[in-house]
């Protein structure tokens, strides 16, 4: 399988429902965080945050704690795979 998805020009993953509208939450989230990350060369060169630091407040991590809980990522081999490809999509629609 890991074959498959290392080959696929792109892995659409559905993973349910978006009950609560926490997706968009998700993926706001994620960018800031990204943005954030991509201003050092490495992990090593990041400051490490006050510990008032608005972030750890920031509502959305709620949403990913939900987010984390769907079966989808229960499934280790389901991740694994798809962790491999080049180009990886998310719907929460079914």
């Amino acid at each position: 399988m890991g074959d498959i998805y290392r080959n696929a020009r792109k892995a659409l993953v559905c993973m349910g429902k978006d009950a609560d509208g926490g997706a968009e939450d998700v993926a706001g989230l994620v960018h800031d965080i990204s943005e954030m990350i991509s201003k050092y060369n490495s992990i090593a060169d990041m400051p490490i945050l006050a510990a008032d630091n608005p972030l750890f407040d920031d509502p959305r991590w709620k949403a990913l704690a939900t987010l984390m809980k769907c079966p989808w990522f229960t499934r280790a081999w389901v991740v694994q795979d798809v962790s491999v490809g080049n180009h990886m999509y998310s719907t929460n629609s079914v």
